[in-house]
């Protein structure tokens, strides 16, 4: 049994560090679980629900093609994406939160929004 849950805890490190988050990251070093409920209205433990529902469809759509690959994590995507949702402003605006020029963040988002939506819906 203790190896079992071994296993299980090496792979869950594993796959955490498969998708860096520098994005929510900063968030959350910040000013922690107040930080992400201000940004998406989620703790980091509902936001981890959440991506456990739509890692497989947002991560293999992420990293799918020959073509140059995005910057920013399918993690973090989802990330701005529901900070996007939650706080309705410019595109312009987010972007600069984000770091990001407004064109490609509202493409992101819209992406992200494709693949999500039949997954909750």
């Amino acid at each position: 049994m203790e190896e079992m849950s071994q296993i299980n805890l090496e792979h869950s490190q594993q796959v955490e560090e498969d998708f860096p988050t520098p994005i929510m990251d900063r968030y959350y070093f910040q000013g922690g679980n107040n930080a992400l409920a201000t940004m998406v209205n989620l703790t980091q433990c509902e936001f981890k629900m959440v991506w456990a529902i739509v890692e497989s469809v947002l991560v293999s759509a992420w990293t799918l093609g020959r073509g140059r690959k995005s910057p920013v994590s399918a993690k973090d995507a989802l990330f701005m994406t529901l900070a996007v949702l939650k706080h309705y402003n410019a595109w312009d605006k987010h972007a600069l939160d984000f770091g990001t020029k407004a064109p490609t963040f509202e493409k992101m988002a819209q992406r992200v929004l494709d693949l999500v939506e039949p997954v909750l819906f």
